[in-house]
């Protein structure tokens, strides 16, 4: 078994963040860390929070890795760079003159993108990028 102890300054930032965080992911990961100062194990942590254990295994081993209250602090929100990438973004520029001049048939520009850009999108993600 395994519990994280928190000091005096990191229990306070834990509740702060708990209470007050717009991120739901920061207040999940407080939520471990109250539930492991309550001396519960990381499967009644998992199972409480209906996560796997491995979530929270891995989140505790970056918070203890962890070596000041700064870092501690990054550990809890998501790192930067997650998510997706735009496929257009090199391509955002000369779009709109291609949508121009093929209005009535994507499916034009769908060809060009591929053919000259090397970017293969379906019409939704197209139509998604145009709103």
């Amino acid at each position: 078994m395994r519990f994280i102890e928190l000091t005096e300054e990191e229990s306070i930032l834990v509740e702060n963040l708990y209470k007050n965080s717009d991120s739901s992911v920061v207040r999940e990961r407080c939520m471990f860390l109250r539930l492991s100062v309550q001396k519960k194990s990381m499967m009644e942590i998992s199972r409480i929070m209906e996560v796997g254990r491995l979530r929270v295994t891995l989140f505790f081993n970056a918070w203890e890795q962890a070596e000041n209250l700064s870092e501690k602090q990054k550990t809890l929100s998501i790192k930067t760079g997650r998510g997706a990438k735009l496929k257009l973004d090199p391509v955002k520029d000369i779009l709109p003159d291609l949508v121009k001049e093929n209005s009535r048939n994507l499916n034009v520009v769908l060809n060009i993108l591929e053919r000259e850009h090397e970017i293969k999108i379906t019409k939704p993600t197209l139509r998604n990028f145009l709103k």
